[in-house]
């Protein structure tokens, strides 16, 4: 039986075939799984990002210093002062 799977698959027995189409299952869904958690993983630090920054807007406009937030927001050194001065971790 096995010679004649071997002559309908080219050569191939049909245990090699079918392990390959598994690993080849596998590196598909390995790609896929690797695209969606760089998509979601961007996707949760830019929402961590925005959370940062307006939790710093809320401590500078408390502290009187509203008139700064544009000038600190351009400025990443100046952005990141502020982040340490008002002890906002990453």
């Amino acid at each position: 039986i096995m010679e004649e799977v071997k002559k309908e698959g080219g050569g191939m027995d049909m245990c090699q075939a079918i392990r390959e189409m598994v690993e080849d299952g596998r590196k598909e869904g390995r790609r896929l799984g690797e695209e969606e958690g760089r998509r979601l993983g961007e996707k949760e630090g830019r929402r961590l990002g925005e959370q940062r920054l307006r939790l710093l807007m809320t401590y500078m406009c408390d502290a009187g210093e509203s008139d700064m937030i544009i000038k600190v927001v351009k400025d990443e050194e100046l952005l990141q002062e502020m982040y340490r001065k008002y002890q906002i971790e990453e």
